[in-house]
This record gives C-alpha cells, sequence and structure tokens, in this order.
C-alpha cells in the first residue's frame, strides 16, 4: 500500500519536472532564435 502511494505521488512530480525541463528548452531555443541574430548585428554595425 505503501509503495503504491510513493508512485502515486512521485509521478506528478515527474510529469511536473519534464514539462518544466521542455518548457525551459523551449523559451532557450526562442531565446536563442530571437537574441542571436540582434547580436550578430550589433557586432557587424558596431565594426
Amino acid at each position: 500500500m505503501q509503495k503504491n502511494h510513493k508512485s502515486f505521488v512521485s509521478l506528478p512530480i515527474l510529469l511536473a519536472s519534464l514539462y518544466f525541463f521542455l518548457f525551459a528548452w523551449m523559451v532557450r531555443s526562442l531565446l536563442d532564435m530571437v537574441l542571436v541574430p540582434q547580436f550578430l548585428t550589433i557586432r557587424h554595425t558596431s565594426r
């Protein structure tokens, strides 16, 4: 009984961490797509 309860509690935590990882990866990729071209243009214009 206790084992079953433990797995039932750990499952949502595992799912939450997975969703958080996916969300962080999406945000990072979006930031890379948005910021990298800006940094490149700033570098080119400063030169």
